[in-house]
């Protein structure tokens, strides 16, 4: 009892650490760029901070994970999601597993009926014309998320269905190694608002153990 008793307070420990951690993402490597970014209200020397504190985040959450591997499971049931603030930064963070099994991949799609195979039978439902909208995914070889909303538009101005708005989400472009069963994969989502109401939004897909990121993106809202 008194064992389990520790281990829970270190797990608390090390969650309250993760916020601290978390935090400590938005103080910006150098101090007097800091200082000049909340100073000057340039345009350019805002997209800069946007993305400083994009970067930092990447680098302080996969190095936070990988600190704390076997406690994944707890960080994430008790703190999937960080609102935090910072100086002249207000900052949401979202932390979940990755696993491509649970959406489209749209990459894989080659013929109306791999729709139904690959995406099933509620996502086919809801695409009013298949056989335009794999042919208008296979014109591209998808990268990234404004890529996918892209040929998504596409698509609905060619055939006008509004209707695949409400499955946009179950939508990927990511494949992992179906041979390796063993690695566990997180998805980070953020949101970055500055005080004088420029935004960005991104994300990065990582395998946890290594500092390698599978794949990305970063866009103004």
């Amino acid at each position: 009892m008194q064992k389990n008793k520790v281990k829970k307070q270190g797990i608390i420990l090390l969650i309250t650490l993760f916020f601290i951690s978390a935090i400590s993402v938005l103080i910006l490597q150098n101090l007097e760029d800091s200082e000049s970014f909340i100073n000057e209200l340039s345009y350019d020397s805002q997209l800069a901070q946007l993305k400083i504190t994009s970067n930092n985040v990447q680098e302080q959450i996969i190095s936070i994970v990988n600190k704390n591997q076997e406690y994944i499971d707890d960080i994430l049931e008790q703190a999937p999601t960080l609102p935090l603030a910072y100086g002249n930064i207000n900052l949401i963070i979202s932390l979940d597993y990755f696993n491509t099994d649970e959406n489209c991949n749209v990459n894989a799609l080659k013929t109306q009926e791999d729709i139904v195979s690959l995406c099933g039978e509620d996502i086919s439902y809801k695409i009013e014309d298949k056989y335009t909208f794999v042919n208008t995914i296979k014109d591209y070889n998808i990268t990234s998320e404004q890529q996918l909303l892209y040929v998504i538009n596409q698509y609905k101005r060619e055939v006008n269905d509004n209707q695949i708005d409400s499955i946009k989400d179950q939508f990927s472009y990511l494949s992992l190694d179906s041979n390796d069963t063993e690695s566990t994969y997180l998805k980070c989502d953020f949101e970055i608002n500055l005080e004088n109401n420029i935004s960005a939004k991104s994300f990065f897909v990582f395998k946890v153990g290594s500092t390698n990121i599978l794949n990305s993106d970063f866009y103004l809202k």
